[in-house]
């Protein structure tokens, strides 16, 4: 397996676990949210509980966040990409894909954006085909 590959693998891990992060925060948002409209308070067992699950997704989130600036700083730092054959330059655009909707959904943080700057600068886009 190249160096891309893995890299590609990596982010694609750590997209699948920001997504069910972000999925999970919004449906205690939306708990907490449906507590209180039924009258419970801050006080109360269940928005106390729903508040602590919240904080520690949000903790959760900010770590995959630094696990995301990681791999981005030690895999993608560089203007220079190996491209050894035809599979790595597709890998290397599902890596470009990938880190364009980690950005649009979830996070603009400047080492990803940084990231998909350099990768669009340095890649080819795909050829289209005109029908």
């Amino acid at each position: 397996m190249s160096r891309l590959e893995e890299t590609f693998q990596e982010l694609n891990r750590v997209k699948s676990e920001i997504v069910a992060c972000v999925n999970t925060l919004w449906a205690l948002k939306f708990d907490l949210s449906d507590a209180y409209a039924r009258g419970l308070s801050e006080n109360d067992f269940l928005p106390r509980r729903l508040i602590a699950l919240i904080q520690r997704k949000r903790f959760q989130f900010e770590g995959l966040v630094e696990e995301l600036r990681s791999i981005l700083s030690t895999r993608l730092s560089s203007s220079f990409l190996p491209l050894s054959s035809p599979e790595d330059l597709n890998t290397a655009r599902n890596i470009r894909t990938t880190i364009q909707y980690i950005k649009n959904a979830y996070t603009a943080e400047p080492s990803v954006a940084d990231t998909l700057k350099l990768l669009k600068s340095t890649l080819p886009d795909p050829p289209t085909i005109f029908s």
